[in-house]
């Protein structure tokens, strides 16, 4: 039975207009009238999640960053943070640069960057955020610690970055591709797997009796934690294969179709 449903937002509950469709919001509060907690565990900062937390009306907790922070949703007060290694995030910025990518640092619910001038629209489209923009990321990494890098840019040069890191970071830094022109760096002590722990934890719910629904590589941890695992339609072949289940495609409402084979016909 499924007392927590643990949600993506970036191509899973939002299109690619940004916005959550009728159905899947009707869904979503179909299950919490049942009483089944829904809790948001994304890749973004939290203020870039805040409009679809308050969009939705939850309450509680959510996870942002890739669970490299859990927030109080009514006083905003950071419950835990898992920081990267200044002397890593500082190595990885120094060869995203040398490879024309750009670093955007995630600390403290905020996100900070050089801004995105020279790259092509295509790549920076999902970056619906607001950002700080600043004049030097390595000085804004040491003045704000970052839980997450996320770098933009051609996917070739990401993936040498992925390999420095796995090369160099592999026992302390994850490096995962959220979309083929963003990779993202955080700590191995925080994933979206060992959020929902954590969350399920805190709201005294069984793990199993979890559920979540994701669409990329940083859900992998999150399908490994929950007794069920739902991967979106749209999701790389690699993401698919680690899920209990596969979904429609995030334009065709993947989510509501899911809730409703899972939660409420189980009901």
């Amino acid at each position: 039975m499924v007392k927590l449903l643990a949600l993506d937002i970036d191509g899973t509950i939002i299109k690619e207009d940004n916005r959550i469709s009728f159905s899947v919001k009707e869904s979503i509060k179909a299950v919490r009238s049942m009483g089944i907690r829904v809790v948001l565990l994304s890749g973004r900062n939290y203020l870039g999640m805040k409009g679809y937390i308050n969009e939705l009306e939850l309450k509680g907790v959510a996870a942002s960053a890739n669970g490299a922070e859990v927030v109080n949703i009514v006083d905003e007060q950071i419950l835990y943070k898992e920081l990267i290694p200044f002397h890593m995030a500082s190595e990885v910025i120094d060869e995203s640069l040398k490879e024309g990518l750009v670093p955007i640092n995630f600390s403290n619910l905020r996100v900070y960057t050089t801004g995105f001038d020279d790259l092509p629209e295509a790549y920076t489209r999902a970056l619906n955020q607001e950002f700080n923009i600043v004049k030097d990321i390595k000085e804004n990494i040491f003045i704000f610690p970052p839980v997450k890098l996320m770098l933009v840019g051609r996917e070739a040069s990401l993936a040498r970055i992925k390999k420095i890191v796995e090369d160099n970071f592999d026992d302390v830094l994850n490096a995962d591709f959220s979309l083929g022109n963003l990779l993202e760096v955080y700590s191995k002590k925080a994933d979206k797997g060992k959020a929902l722990q954590y969350i399920a934890n805190r709201m005294n719910v069984n793990i199993q009796d979890t559920m979540c629904i994701g669409d990329s590589e940083n859900d992998i941890p999150m399908f490994e934690a929950a007794a069920l695992s739902v991967s979106m339609g749209n999701a790389p072949e690699n993401v698919k294969n680690r899920a209990h289940f596969i979904t429609e495609h995030v334009e065709n409402d993947g989510v509501a179709k899911a809730i409703e084979k899972f939660i409420i016909k189980h009901e």
